[in-house]
Formats: C-alpha cells, sequence, structure tokens
C-alpha cells in the first residue's frame, strides 16, 4: 500500500503488487479484500480519486483548463 500511497499515478499491477508484497498474485487478492473489503485494484482506483481530489483543492492552478469546464452545460452557439 505504500508504493500506491508513494505514487498513485504509477502502474500498480497485482503481479508487481504481491511481488512487493512477497505474495502470489491470487492471496494477494484474498488477503486484501478480506482486510479492507476491496480487492487491490479498486483500492488503487481509490487512492488515485482521493489524490486528484485533493490536487484539485489544494492546487487548481495546475489542473489544465478543459478540464474544469462543465461539460453538461450547452455549448454557446
Amino acid at each position: 500500500m505504500t508504493a500506491v500511497h508513494a505514487d498513485p499515478g504509477a502502474r500498480h499491477e497485482s503481479a508487481g503488487l504481491a511481488a512487493h508484497a512477497g505474495l502470489s498474485p491470487r492471496h494477494l487478492q484474498r488477503r486484501f479484500t478480506t482486510e479492507l473489503g476491496i480487492p487491490p485494484a479498486a483500492y488503487v482506483e481509490r487512492v488515485r480519486v482521493e489524490a486528484a481530489q485533493r490536487a484539485l483543492e489544494t492546487r487548481p492552478e495546475d489542473v489544465p483548463e478543459p478540464a474544469l469546464v462543465d461539460q453538461s452545460a450547452p455549448s454557446p452557439a
């Protein structure tokens, strides 16, 4: 989990996370789900979303302008 928090945007695949933990991918899946209630991929996604939310809250100037446009609003004619 430390690796995921240290670099949320990195490629965190089950095999790599399992190797880092010294477990087989299947055993990591079982242990992760038992301990945290969600599979590793869902955890990685959650960490990424939370990191993005923090970035938006603390550094909105770093977000490209198109990402801030309300896509649901009608476009000007």
